[in-house]
């Protein structure tokens, strides 16, 4: 894929390795970056994964393998390699921050290769004002339940609000459920809505509770539970703020590579289409005893919100004026894209009025995505077949096909741009056949059908103007397959070709401490081979844990499955044999060897590990 000249609000190009990992929390311009890495992965190559991340530990160690390359080729070796572009997006699943952060994170196998070959990888997520967050999230699935059935899930916003509702969801997103689905007058809801109060602090002397708190807690969990969220947000290379989301963007084009930045800003409606978001005005009729209200339910979340948004403002400072010049070229080509999309769109519908077809124009970019499965977000990866797909990351070699696979499965979306010609000119004929049979057409096919005649019409199907329309169809058929399986015309405007500008001396001093400085600096005393003959300190291990009951290197290396099972610790998780090394009885090795051990091999030398340390075979110390 050629390099395009950059915009004048970029000072990163493409790159041909670079790996995002995205912690998009609800209401917080999640879908708006979705449709940004669509149009990245649709024109720049990158591969999108999401939102689960279910099958992340399958998934990253292959893309780790992928990485790697051959024994014989130089991983760096970008000149000569495919590029390697993935943006990752965790948002909803049962998988906490610190697992994901296990997977991606400074401990994380997959950056101590990448940083062996030369491959970026950059974690951001993004923070929203309380209250904004608490009355988006309130407008989007919840007003429209109380409506339904005030007396289960309450009355109004004030009636609802659950503790630190932002944090929760940060560090957990399965915790966003209780908010949305279990009414605050339910014995389920009144249940789960203890875990918001995760963040609280035990009673006073006098027995009182904080202010706003509704649950004793323990000593100390409170403040573990604090320090643990500001550790985890201490260890992404940026986090972003919905306010200045357009700043946020660019810094993330700047660490990443993306490239195509333009977008309609998505605005999802509520959760139940049959009801229309209220006004922020009917939400909180009285904003100050909203605000008052919101920031007694969620202090930890107005000070956390307050930490990292005067850090965002002074990175921001940091880059000066020519920042600030990028900024506004950005927004000012940005607004231009807007007017000229909506005025696109305004004469679509204008054109289908006109002939008489139904108006099913819902104001989103009509990116060309065949289908979302509710049903199941994984499938087996030996199931999709790659024979009609494009591979986005890593090429077309064995292990990079099988990253794909995996990926591919544990994706929900499915983009047409990711089939071949001949896959997608299949699957428009086949649609097209049924559609002329004058059959029901398969939910998949709203999708594929060009609009020629505007097919999703019934009437048309139905009505007198069925057969000019069928004719009109089968004479273009030899076309149909040029305009709707090939790529879209770029939709930002040309830009001049100009070299690769050197960003200004504040720029790069803001850059380096924003990434090369926090991330390798931060990983240099964590690498392979820097840790030596020793397990990774535990005190870094607060960055991520392979799983939610992670009870330390040595103590999972004396457990009874490490020292007896194939699929134990040791013999199964990339992550123990990278950042347990002595327990498994790796030293000596290489970071490729420990990686590509049989788990019979590693099974077998943390047996060896576990004898030198005084341990039995069966679990229990000698001594």
């Amino acid at each position: 894929m050629s390099q395009r000249p950059l915009a004048p609000w970029l000072v990163t190009p493409l790159k041909p390795c670079s790996i995002v990992l995205e912690r998009h929390t609800h209401k917080n311009g999640g879908s708006t970056l979705r449709h940004i890495v669509n149009t990245n992965d649709m024109l720049d190559g990158w591969g999108f994964w999401g939102y689960g991340l279910h099958q992340h530990w399958q998934v990253t160690d292959t893309l780790t393998a992928a990485l790697l390359g051959p024994r014989n080729a130089s991983c760096s070796d970008w000149d000569r390699r495919a590029p390697f572009r993935l943006f990752a997006e965790h948002h909803y699943s049962r998988m906490g921050m610190r697992t994901i952060l296990a997977a991606f994170g400074p401990t994380s196998p997959l950056q101590q290769v990448a940083l062996r070959c030369q491959c970026t990888v950059v974690l951001v997520t993004r923070l929203r004002e309380p209250t904004s967050y608490y009355v988006s999230f309130y407008r989007w699935t919840v007003s429209w339940r109380q409506a339904r059935n005030s007396t289960l899930f309450g009355a109004t916003i004030l009636d609802w609000a659950p503790r630190n509702l932002q944090s929760s969801i940060m560090l957990r997103p399965i915790d966003a459920t209780w908010a949305e689905f279990l009414g605050v007058n339910t014995k389920d809801g009144q249940a789960k809505r203890r875990e918001y109060s995760q963040f609280d602090d035990a009673p006073g002397p006098d027995g009182q509770l904080p202010p706003g708190a509704t649950v004793a807690r323990r000593p100390g969990e409170g403040a573990k539970q604090r320090a643990l969220l500001r550790s985890l947000l201490s260890s992404f290379d940026l986090v972003g703020l919905m306010e200045r989301f357009d700043e946020t963007l660019l810094l993330l084009a700047d660490l990443t590579g993306l490239q195509r930045l333009l977008h309609m800003r998505a605005v999802p409606g509520t959760t139940n289409p049959h009801y229309a978001q209220p006004s922020v005005s009917a939400v909180c009729p009285d904003p100050a005893a909203c605000d008052a209200r919101i920031r007694e339910v969620a202090p930890f979340d107005h000070e956390l919100y307050a930490a990292f948004s005067a850090a965002f403002a002074a990175k921001v400072s940091a880059l000066g004026a020519p920042f600030q010049a990028r900024l506004r070229a950005f927004r000012q080509a940005n607004a231009a894209y807007q007017s000229q999309t909506l005025r696109a769109r305004a004469e679509r519908i204008a054109a289908a009025k006109r002939s008489g077809a139904e108006d099913d124009f819902d104001g989103e970019e009509l990116l060309r995505v065949v289908a979302r499965h509710r049903s199941s977000p994984t499938q087996m990866h030996s199931r999709v077949p790659m024979s009609r797909l494009h591979c986005p990351v890593g090429g077309s070699s064995p292990i990079a096909l099988e990253a794909c696979q995996r990926i591919f499965a544990d994706t929900p979306f499915r983009f047409n741009w990711r089939h071949t010609r001949a896959s997608c000119c299949q699957h428009i004929h086949a649609c097209l056949a049924i559609r002329m049979a004058r059959r029901r057409l398969p939910t998949h096919c709203y999708h594929w059908l060009p609009e020629v005649g505007d097919p999703r019409n019934e009437r048309a199907v139905r009505g007198p103007g069925y057969d000019a329309m069928a004719k009109a169809i089968n004479a273009s058929l030899p076309t149909i397959c040029d305009t709707e399986c090939s790529l879209p015309p770029d939709a930002e405007p040309p830009f001049a070709p100009v070299p690769y500008r050197v960003p200004s001396a504040a720029e790069s001093a803001v850059r380096a401490s924003t990434f090369a400085k926090r991330v390798r600096d931060r990983l240099r005393p964590l690498t392979f081979e820097a840790i030596g003959c020793n397990d990774t300190p535990p005190e870094v291990l607060a960055f991520g844990s392979p799983w939610a009951d992670f009870a330390g290197c040595e103590a999972e290396g004396n457990s009874a499955a490490n020292l007896h099972d194939k699929q134990g610790p040791c013999a199964t998780s990339s992550w123990m044999r990278t950042n347990c090394k002595k327990t498994c009885g790796l030293c000596g090795l290489t970071l490729r060897q420990v990686l590509e051990l049989s788990p019979a091999g590693a099974l077998r030398q943390a047996r060896k590990a576990a004898k030198r340390r005084g341990v039995r075979a069966d679990g229990k110390d000698t001594g």
